[in-house]
């Protein structure tokens, strides 16, 4: 029964509601400013033209299961710049153009009363990729979808987006899962076209994280200031060790100054010394040149008598040198006579041996030719020979073309066949890459996924880190059996889920998502799978897949389809259940189209009754379709979804199969080449094998000719050469040597005559000679005794030569040491003038002569020690001219923190009270919404004899404040079913799914009349026959409300 407007319980006839509802629109008023008059679809979802014309206030739409009443819900939402995500259905835009047709178009008229016409929206949606650019125009004009949702929110306060304002069917469970914090944030949105509160609320919460992250703020600059006071201190000491080594830095600056007026003292000092050296020495040198002249005079007479000495012991010399070379003259004319005389008689009794050698010879000569005449004899004849090689030789030429040609073809053949071999080499290579499938569809997917790719590459530099092995991702990991079976994966397995990569333990899951998301910045899926079972629990019995596997074509499992390593395939079956879904072919098509084979899956075989969600891809000649059937929560009916099967695109082959064909018939044709040129290459080996052992065998024959034919040839200059000898010694032999004894014995007698003179005049020469000698000895004595007082009167000078040079030496050593000092001396004072000046142009002295004056230092060792000291000291501090430059700047930097503590301090102080000026009318402004709330869902509630409450959370307290955490502030909506129930907060581990039903719908009622947008759109809510379990309120419809809200009545 139901309450009419008059407050009488009555049993309602649909009839009869009708008629009322549609009198009661008469009623009611026009169409607020931004409500939806008119939708146009064509070719969307199940829809080829259909054209919706609205009512004003509440627009029912009813029907069966699949015949398109939530396509009209999802019309709205993408006509009006919403994007398939909001609906919960499906991911891709081009889902929902009608099966079959390439274009679908969603056509919206909204009111608008401010004397505007109204506004047509209209978005055209194309199946093909990439041409759903701007799809977008108002009124005539293209825009964009972020144009069509600003302007509905600006002009018309319309949010497709607000699950207060627009719930879809799919999403019915999302907003029924809220917590009370996201309950709180839809709720805010919906209130006010400027969605004040929902600001506000933003506002206060960014306030409060600014006085948080204030707080750490203070905190770092309190920290910091403690250190920049830290290191100021440990400056302002560097700076003071900087200042000692300025003062040792002057000090040794005037020790360098004082050293050079000291080391000009010490030099001049040894200059007056050297001085009085060199007069010494010149002393000494005058001395010794006066001693030495009475010796030099000496010396000059003896030496004066030796050389008249010499001349006269000379002249004797000669004379008798003279004699002496005569007497060598003579007796070698002696020598040479005898040596004639005796060579004479040797040719004399040579010329009687000779003849007897002379007839030896010949006879030699003549058995030598006798014995080549016979070998040439013994030989074959020159034109024998001759003939022979002339034979050899055109029996070879005839060989070389034939011989050259079996090279030249065996030789060609050879190059092809190693050119074949190397083609078919390279297309081997090929083939093996090629069918290594899994790298090439990972090269492929890697090219178009970099961000991917960088991960990948991560997780393989770093295996050594993880707990247990990781894989992925998972779309490399998977090897389809087909290209169909690709497709029909990647259809029914989500992008994300492709794109995971699969770990076995949280700590690994930690560390990817650390070290990938967080610190590279990269996109990440990850899917954890703890344990699973690697023989999966199928849906239908043995016996029933085999039925239809028989009678319906179906091929098996999706997880049949494709092979993965276990962890992969136990991911996809625990996320997209791979191992529930069937794999059919072109008689499972037929099946679904004429054999009701949807039903037959549907239908469960433990006999509940209930009817189970399915999943099945059937193909249709080069297509291929997905049938996916749900189970309404609600009505408990089947809903049925076509969607064609697009091409694989992750999971398709890396390489297509007629590239794969390419280089099959590639390898093939090289084998069957390589099969037919083998045997004529053997051919032409076998030929150039004959020709070359024939040419081998004439090259023999006319070397043999070549080698007979010169030693014949030697045989014949030989005969020519001995008897051309021979004919030269029987001349020899014919000719009488009488006259030439003769005249050997006249020689020998002039010979003699000759060696006798010689004789004579040797031994007067030899006389002369001996009178010479006796008184050369005379002179020679004389003169040695001169020589002797030449030598020690020559000693004795030489000595005082000596002794004067020495000194010549010493004196001129003085002069010099002593010019040197003096221009060292001039040097040092220059210097130390230049360098370390005591007076000015005028005499006068100037501070530095009295700060030298000071030093505690008189003498040249102790001014080189202190200096020593001084730069010890400079040394052991380290010179560093930033010191100053940076103690200034940490103190400076300190005084900066200081004040800005200051400011942070009063500037939190500031957003401390602002947050508190905002906080108050928020929170009163929230607490009313919340408690009219209340007081209507309560009241929705007590009607149909439950207890509802809806109040404000204020979430986690903050330290310091009273407020709570705004973030964690939220609704919670506190419900009861039954009798003597205290009521508890809506959850779906309390309530069932028809109770979170019933209390998602009050809400939503509550809300109606504090709400600003100008329609609302509920999808499949289906308590139509709802009874509540209230004795006295049995039978109540929800409906009831629904209506009496929608027309502004209890």
């Amino acid at each position: 029964s139901v309450r009419d407007l008059s407050g009488n319980w009555r049993t309602p006839n649909l009839a009869t509601m009708v008629e009322e509802t549609v009198d009661h629109l008469k009623v009611v008023g026009d169409f607020k400013h931004g409500s939806i008059k008119r939708i146009k679809l064509v070719n969307f979802l199940t829809y080829a033209y259909v054209e919706f014309n609205a009512g004003p206030r509440l627009n029912m739409v009813c029907g069966p299961n699949g015949t398109g009443k939530s396509s009209i819900l999802c019309a709205i939402c993408l006509g009006l710049g919403g994007e398939p995500r909001l609906l919960g259905r499906a991911s891709e835009i081009e889902t929902f153009v009608m099966n079959g047709e390439d274009e679908g178009q969603i056509e919206i008229e909204l009111v608008d009363t401010k004397g505007r016409d109204n506004p047509i929206i209209i978005r055209t949606i194309r199946r093909e990729k990439g041409g759903n650019k701007n799809p977008f125009t108002w009124g005539g004009k293209q825009v964009s979808a972020k144009h069509v949702r600003e302007q509905c929110l600006k002009e018309y306060d319309i949010t497709v987006d607000n699950l207060c304002t627009f719930l879809p069917q799919d999403r019915v469970g999302s907003f029924s899962g809220f917590d009370s914090k996201q309950l709180l944030i839809e709720t805010e949105k919906s209130l006010s076209s400027s969605q004040h509160l929902y600001r506000r609320h933003l506002e206060l919460i960014n306030d409060q994280e600014k006085l948080n992250g204030g707080e750490n703020q203070v905190d770092t600059l309190r920290d910091r200031i403690e250190q920049l006071k830290t290191d100021t201190r440990r400056f302002e000491r560097e700076k003071e060790r900087m200042r000692e080594r300025e003062e040792a830095m002057k000090q040794a600056e005037l020790l360098e100054k004082k050293l050079l007026w000291l080391e000009f003292d010490t030099c001049r000092t040894e200059a007056m010394e050297l001085k009085t050296l060199k007069t010494q020495k010149k002393a000494a040198l005058r001395e010794l040149v006066s001693q030495s002249e009475p010796l030099q005079e000496k010396l000059d007479q003896l030496s004066n008598d030796l050389r008249k000495q010499e001349e006269m012991y000379k002249a004797l010399d000669k004379e008798v040198q003279k004699h002496q070379k005569e007497m060598q003259k003579q007796a070698a004319k002696y020598e040479k006579h005898d040596d004639n005389i005796e060579n004479i008689l040797a040719d004399l009794s040579q010329l009687d041996s000779a003849r007897e050698t002379q007839q030896r010879k010949v006879d030699q000569l003549r058995m030598k030719v006798a014995e080549v005449e016979q070998k040439i004899a013994d030989c074959n004849s020159m034109e024998n020979l001759e003939e022979e090689l002339r034979i050899a030789q055109e029996e070879r030429k005839q060989i070389n073309p034939m011989l050259q040609s079996a090279k030249d073809g065996e030789r060609k053949l050879s190059e092809k066949a190693r050119e074949i071999e190397e083609e078919r080499n390279v297309q081997e290579n090929r083939w093996k890459k090629l069918q290594d499938e899994k790298a090439q569809r990972q090269a492929n997917i890697f090219r178009q996924q970099q961000p991917l790719k960088k991960a990948y590459q991560w997780i393989q530099q770093n295996r050594d880190k993880f707990r247990k092995e990781v894989l992925g991702p998972v779309c490399c990991e998977i090897t389809p059996k087909s290209r169909n079976c690709a497709a029909y994966v990647e259809q029914h397995v989500a992008n994300n889920t492709l794109k995971a990569f699969v770990v076995q333990t949280r700590d690994d899951y930690d560390l990817l998502y650390k070290n990938i998301r967080q610190n590279l910045k990269l996109p990440l899926q990850l899917v954890l799978v703890e344990d699973f079972d690697p023989v999966p629990r199928r849906k239908y019995s043995a016996a029933k897949m085999q039925m239809l596997k028989q009678d319906h074509g179906v091929i098996g499992y999706m997880d049949e389809s494709f092979t993965a390593p276990p962890l992969v395939m136990a991911a996809l079956r625990s996320r997209h259940a791979v191992h529930d879904v069937l794999i059919g072919s072109d008689s499972t098509q037929e099946s679904m189209d004429r054999r009701n084979l949807g039903q037959l899956l549907s239908e469960p075989e433990d006999g509940s009754g209930r009817l189970q969600q399915y999943c099945i891809f059937t193909s249709q000649g080069e297509k291929s379709f997905q049938y996916l059937a749900s189970v309404s929560k609600y009505s408990k009916q089947s809903n049925l979804r076509i969607d064609d099967v697009r091409a694989a695109k992750w999971l398709a082959p890396g390489v297509s199969e007629t590239r794969k064909q390419q280089v099959k018939d590639a390898l093939d044709n090289c084998d069957k080449e390589l099969e037919e040129i083998q045997p004529e290459i053997e051919k032409y080996r076998k030929d150039l094998h004959i020709y070359q052992e024939q040419a081998k065998s004439s090259l023999d024959q006319i070397k043999s000719a070549k080698e007979n034919i010169n030693v014949l040839r030697k045989f014949i200059t030989r005969k020519q050469n001995h008897a051309k000898k021979l004919k030269e010694e029987e001349a020899k032999l014919s000719v009488d040597n009488e006259a030439e004894k003769r005249e050997k014995i006249e020689n020998l007698d002039a010979r003699v005559s000759g060696s006798l003179g010689a004789l004579n005049a040797h031994a007067e020469s030899f006389k002369k000679m001996m009178l010479a000698t006796s008184k050369s000895s005379g002179a020679r004595l004389n003169k040695e005794v001169v020589a002797v007082e030449e030598r020690k009167a020559r000693a004795k000078f030489e000595e005082m030569n000596r002794k004067v040079e020495a000194a010549h030496q010493d004196s001129e050593r003085a002069k010099e040491a002593f010019n040197s000092k003096r221009r060292e001396l001039q040097q040092r004072k220059a210097r130390a003038e230049a360098e370390a000046p005591l007076t000015d142009n005028n005499g006068e002295p100037l501070p530095l002569k009295g700060q030298l004056e000071e030093l505690a230092v008189e003498d040249l060792e102790n001014a080189k020690a202190a200096l020593e000291e001084a730069q010890q000291k400079i040394e052991s501090i380290i010179a560093d001219p930033n010191v100053v430059r940076v103690y200034e700047t940490k103190k400076a930097e300190m005084e900066a923190a200081e004040m800005e503590l200051d400011n942070l301090t009063s500037s939190r102080e500031k957003t401390l009270t602002e947050m508190k000026t905002k906080l108050v009318p928020w929170q009163q402004a929230l607490e009313t919404s919340v408690s009219d709330i209340d007081k209507r869902f309560s009241s929705y509630m007590r009607e149909l004899g439950c207890i509802g409450e809806v109040g404000l959370t204020r979430g986690n307290q903050v330290e310091g404040a009273e407020y709570g955490n705004f973030k964690d502030w939220g609704i919670e909506i506190r419900v009861s079913f039954r009798e003597n129930a205290k009521p508890q907060v809506l959850s779906a581990r309390v309530q069932s799914g028809g109770e979170r039903s019933v209390s998602t719908i009050m809400y939503l009622m509550a809300l109606q009349e504090m709400m600003v947008s100008p329609f609302r759109c509920v999808d499949e809510i289906n308590q139509g026959s709802f009874v509540v379990s209230v004795p006295s309120l049995r039978k109540r419809l929800v409906l009831t409300r629904i209506t009496s809200s929608r027309f502004g009545r209890s």
